[in-house]
């Protein structure tokens, strides 16, 4: 998905936002010309979170802060944790076990804080999670993945933001209880990549105790075939079904080759109009191969 005007407006508040406001101002300014340099120099062919590990350079030598999210994705992985008896209590008194856990999942992409400030991030969740309609996933939507699921070996599931990786540990508990033959391996990003997780983040939660860690080999908050490791392309194209978590992995596979499931929260105005959807719909779609 191709960067558009409205993506690059998008970026470039991002990282204005995200300047020390107690920095020089002659630090700041340097570091907002840079932004406005990369954003006029960029490929044509990138999604945004191409831009990410570009910006995080910059920002390191011009801040010498190397990880600015280091406090937001241990803040959000405290807190997933600390919610997680609530989220068991709640699958367990589903009747649905997989549309609940995928719900559950769903919900935990509201940690995003790469488009929503923490406070924001950490109020649309609060607020998600006290209405019962949001634990569970229509049937309409649900039977396709439901029906591939069934009759796959092995699912990979592409991990998104830190604390939303507790809410898939939920989903990853519940489809071993489904389906005790299948293997699951969990995707997270290569290296420090905004809030995304890593495998710090999995280590840290305790991921590795329900599925097999592996990582994208790249910064990009996002899948972009064209920067992952040999070994993680290697995991994509033999795995029997793929769940993508989050906006920044629909950015960078939809339009692809591979058949891939997304499940995230629509934040983004861009992608709302792009699937004809309100902004802060819950979304498991996966979407029609182009034609070859």
């Amino acid at each position: 998905m191709r960067m558009n005007d409205t993506c690059v407006a998008c970026m470039r508040q991002s990282q204005h936002n995200l300047a020390p406001k107690d920095s020089p101002i002659e630090t700041r300014r340097a570091f907002f010309k840079e932004i406005d340099e990369i954003l006029a120099t960029m490929p044509t062919d990138v999604a945004s979170p191409w831009l990410v590990p570009v910006f995080t350079e910059a920002f390191n030598r011009h801040f010498s802060i190397p990880d600015p999210y280091v406090e937001i994705r241990r803040r959000s992985n405290e807190m997933a944790l600390r919610l997680l008896p609530r989220l068991e209590a709640a699958l367990d008194a589903a009747e649905n076990k997989l549309s609940s856990a995928l719900a559950i999942s769903r919900l935990g992409n509201y940690l995003d804080f790469a488009i929503l400030s923490a406070e924001e991030a950490e109020g649309k969740l609060n607020e998600a999670l006290e209405k019962p309609e949001n634990y569970s996933i229509p049937e309409n939507e649900l039977a396709p993945f439901r029906c591939e699921l069934e009759k796959a070996e092995s699912l990979l599931i592409i991990g998104d933001n830190a604390g939303e990786i507790v809410f898939d540990i939920v989903l990853i508990k519940a489809l071993k209880a489904l389906y005790p033959k299948l293997r699951v391996i969990y995707g997270v990003r290569g290296a420090v990549s905004q809030n995304d997780s890593t495998r710090e983040d999995a280590d840290f939660v305790g991921m590795g105790n329900y599925a097999e860690v592996v990582d994208s080999g790249s910064a990009i908050p996002g899948t972009d075939l064209r920067y992952c490791s040999e070994e993680f392309i290697k995991v994509i194209h033999s795995s029997d079904l793929i769940l993508a978590k989050g906006m920044g992995n629909f950015e960078t596979l939809s339009g692809g080759d591979i058949p891939v499931y997304y499940l995230f929260i629509c934040k983004c105005k861009r992608i709302a109009e792009h699937l004809n959807l309100p902004l802060f719909t819950g979304v498991l779609y996966k979407e029609p191969l182009a034609e070859k």
